[in-house]
């Protein structure tokens, strides 16, 4: 036994080699067999009275890319429990080594199979029959015998937070574990360490033991390599049979949804501005036309097909990571992305309604009197334009980060295209042609680009410092600014006591009270 230990210790695991003479005459097939649930075996059976040959060591390295990948996870709110039928000892050590398990809390964080069951259920050896639906390629689970089985959700309740690692566990343990995550209603005590809405769990599996667990989660996630039937029941699949590309999911997940978010920040408010522009122009001012149609076209071009393609483009960046996650029913459009709406759109229609009443006093114009009224129209066009260009790279983010120009560099798409309807638009200005009926001069150009991208860029960052020394109490700095140190979810404003910094507190971060039933 001590032996075993330290084998176990070095995450290695022994596989004994032993045999037995029996004579030609004896049907093995007619000897008394071992209960693969109980320790030892009857006199008589086969596995009875072996020699001992030797014994084997297998040792699976851990990737080297695991440790960051855990890491990541918990960063992004993600807890991870490992699963296992090895020994407590290979378990313990292989999730120290991978950084799952901290070595100074390891109280209720490793559990095996047997002590978990019977925390949790009042008999163990009972299989819930709604675990046993499998698809009809994988061979049937028969039910156990036994009465009938309560689940404990408050005794699970009290191990969960703590749990990482569940060792010598079997198909049973595993269902439990998963179908005690998807009821439990935890977060509803308002713990700062529990996510403030229910779980939704995710299981790895790869062989027909595996498929009661992947069906009960809300997403069952199969390797490649694993059995037939593992794949069929599965969601998702990982072709190269490693868990980090359970990060690059959640990862491009995460980004589907902050693309949409983006777009629709963008389209609302270049929507609501130009909404605005024209009751202004056309019910306070009588003017029956301030845009012509090729110019209505050109901003709908802006403001829809180029600017979807712009902010969708976007590559899935490590910042996405150092979030936690939303709720499962919280609202596509979130309150930074209405103040960002409101602000905008309010600060856009004023600066257009200045510029546009008075620019012919504003900027030099030197064609005749009657064209006055076509160059402020002209001029009310550009500057609409520009501010929609100028609002493309502010809406690349939705949380209020200080740097909205981070990660310009990554993505070419917006470099390119952005590029592409400025260039057009200059153009547009110096050649008028079907858009325009007057053209304008350079030194009313670069006015109009300073005051959009200028105006536009400034509110927006003064907006977002004012909005986050309000909330916190921290004041804008050069450092903050470079370095993206503005919170990213409403976790993120709780300070760390006798702290300045931000942090976003999870699960494995605070541990619970200790509990008698975890000793």
């Amino acid at each position: 036994e001590d032996i075993l230990q330290v084998i176990a210790g070095k995450e290695m695991r022994a596989v004994a080699m032993a045999y037995r003479e029996l004579p030609a005459t004896l049907v093995s097939a007619s000897l008394p067999r071992g209960d693969p649930f109980k320790a030892g075996d009857p006199v008589g059976s086969p596995e009875a009275d072996l020699c001992l040959l030797g014994v084997a060591l297998i040792r699976d390295p851990v990737r080297e890319d695991i440790k960051s990948s855990l890491q990541t996870c918990k960063a992004a709110g993600v807890n991870v429990i490992m699963v296992t039928g090895d020994s407590a000892s290979t378990a313990t050590s292989v999730a120290l080594q991978c950084g799952l398990l901290d070595p100074d809390f390891l109280r209720g964080a490793v559990m095996e199979g047997p002590k978990f069951r019977r925390l949790v259920m009042q008999h163990s050896q009972v299989f819930p029959p709604e675990a046993i639906a499998t698809p009809k390629s994988a061979p049937q689970v028969e039910d156990s015998p036994g009465p009938a089985q309560t689940f404990n959700q408050g005794a699970f309740d009290r191990l969960w937070p703590k749990l990482r690692v569940l060792a010598r566990s079997s198909p049973i343990d595993k269902y439990l574990l998963v179908k005690g995550l998807c009821n439990s209603k935890l977060y509803q005590s308002g713990r700062p360490d529990i996510h403030s809405d229910k779980q939704i769990v995710a299981v790895t599996g790869d062989g027909v033991n595996d498929i009661a667990a992947m069906r009960r989660a809300h997403v069952g996630v199969a390797m490649g390599g694993g059995q037939q039937a593992a794949i069929e029941a599965a969601e998702v699949v990982l072709t190269d049979d490693n868990f980090s590309s359970c990060v690059t999911g959640l990862k491009w997940g995460r980004n589907i949804r902050e693309a949409a978010q983006k777009f629709i920040q963008f389209q609302i408010t270049i929507t609501l501005v130009f909404c605005f522009f024209l009751f202004i122009q056309v019910v306070l001012f009588m003017n029956t036309a301030p845009l012509s149609l090729m110019q209505a076209l050109w901003l709908n071009l802006v403001q829809d097909t180029l600017g979807a393609v712009t902010l969708a483009s976007d590559a899935a960046g490590r910042h996405l990571l150092k979030r936690g996650p939303v709720k499962e029913d919280e609202p596509l459009v979130s309150p930074m992305m209405k103040r960002n709406i409101i602000a905008q759109t309010l600060f856009q229609t004023l600066f257009i309604f200045i510029f546009g009443i008075f620019a012919d006093s504003i900027f030099t114009f030197d064609g005749a009197s009657d064209e006055g009224d076509d160059f402020c129209n002209t001029v009310t066009f550009h500057l609409i334009v520009f501010q929609t260009l100028a609002n493309q790279f502010c809406m690349r983010k939705v949380y209020g980060e200080y740097n909205f120009l981070e990660g310009l560099g990554r993505n070419p798409w917006f470099v390119a295209v952005a590029g592409l309807e400025f260039l057009l638009q200059l153009l547009i200005a110096f050649s008028g042609g079907p858009f325009t009926e007057v053209t304008i001069q350079v030194d009313t150009l670069i006015t109009l680009l300073f005051i959009a991208f200028g105006g536009v860029w400034t509110f927006q960052t003064l907006m977002n410092a004012a909005y986050w020394y309000w909330r916190t109490g921290v004041s804008f700095t050069y450092d903050s600014f470079m370095d993206l140190k503005a919170p990213a979810d409403k976790q993120s404003l709780l300070k760390k006591e006798g702290s300045d910094e931000y942090g976003t507190f999870s699960a494995n971060d605070i541990l619970v009270d200790d509990d008698p039933c975890l000793a």
